[in-house]
């Protein structure tokens, strides 16, 4: 929770200032499609799960995949992902 703590205080925060109410304006912000290229962002999520994980992040499964969303932002968070589906369009899809 140290971590949530030194994350900028936005609205959320500005009422009641807490570390979840820091990390609540933090995923507003994280979500924004604005976000989805900004490297400090991200690197800011990657270090926040990593902490949360003791350095030691569970692999993301997605057994029912589609198009492929969820593993492709788990990537994007330095999350190990496996993606399947029972369409083989899907699979086509999400292959590398």
């Amino acid at each position: 929770m140290d971590a949530c703590r030194l994350l900028p205080r936005g609205k959320n925060a500005a009422d009641h200032d807490t570390p979840r109410q820091r990390l609540f304006d933090f995923i507003e912000t994280l979500v924004q499609w604005e976000s989805t290229t900004d490297e400090q962002v991200l690197e800011t999520a990657r270090r926040l799960i990593r902490l949360a994980t003791n350095d030691n992040p569970p692999p993301l499964l997605d057994p029912f995949a589609g198009g492929g969303s969820i593993p492709l932002e788990a990537q994007r968070l330095g999350l190990e992902a496996h993606a399947s589906d029972l369409n083989p369009v899907a699979v086509m899809i999400t292959r590398p």
